[in-house]
């Protein structure tokens, strides 16, 4: 939300100063300035996945490389943009539950960095694992296939999550997770870095798992995915004049 609240006030202020109220840059470069501002001047710790995610759109793989914080050293290596019946039946498949639970981000990313700067091999391992779970779930998607194994990717992501950060759950949050697995969701894992906040299911039963979820108060969300990258959606890239 933060990373989003900053995009949308920059470009406000870029098409504010524009000879012709557009943003001169691509949605790239536009994403690397955000994610620059957040972590080299607010110190605001989040992964340059967030601004990227929201400002491309669509669905994204990005590769990371290990010389440092620096946009030459990591790649989008998959930019889907393009929504089709695949998108759409993926999309049917997913539901976003909240856990009942807030949090404060940054205390679990503290933990995570602490962890992984240790060097114990149990978190190198957990660290290795979510990498290769981002590796399963891109090439099931590239090739169309929107199965259970997506599921499964999710459900071992987020086990390797939790052995990386103990933090990452609680009582409360296992027992959500736990009771909505019961009610019809193949895999899933908690959004961003734990804790609190939401989860993302894949569900083989949408509807029993939206039942079950408002009879604890939860909130559920039925995800739409936004293509559309953030100047082309605003209105605000001078190559998208017609662009609504």
């Amino acid at each position: 939300s933060s990373t989003g609240a900053l995009s949308l006030g920059l470009l406000s202020l870029l098409a504010e100063f524009s000879t012709d109220h557009k943003v001169h840059c691509s949605p790239s470069e536009f994403a690397e300035t955000v994610f620059r501002m957040e972590d080299h001047k607010i110190n605001f710790k989040i992964g340059r996945q967030d601004p990227y995610a929201i400002i491309l759109g669509g669905i994204n793989f990005l590769r990371f490389g290990n010389k440092g914080f620096h946009a030459h050293n990591f790649e989008v290596e998959t930019h889907i943009s393009e929504t089709d019946s695949d998108v759409r039946t993926l999309e049917k498949k997913l539901l976003l539950v909240h856990s009942g639970v807030s949090r404060e981000a940054q205390n679990i990313v503290k933990i995570v960095t602490a962890n992984i700067d240790s060097g114990k091999k149990v978190y190198r391992q957990a660290l290795e694992t979510i990498g290769t779970c981002g590796e399963t779930v891109t090439r099931l998607i590239q090739t169309q296939q929107f199965d259970d194994r997506l599921a499964y990717a999710m459900s071992e992501n987020w086990e390797a999550q939790k052995q990386l950060a103990p933090e990452s759950s609680n009582a409360k949050l296992d027992m959500v997770y736990s009771k909505i697995m019961q009610s019809g969701a193949v895999g899933g894992k908690m959004c961003g870095a734990g804790g609190g906040g939401y989860f993302v299911f894949y569900c083989r039963d949408r509807e029993g798992v939206m039942q079950t979820a408002k009879k604890m108060g939860l909130q559920v969300i039925e995800p739409r995915f936004e293509m559309r990258d953030i100047l082309t959606l605003n209105n605000l890239n001078p190559e998208n004049e017609n662009s609504r």
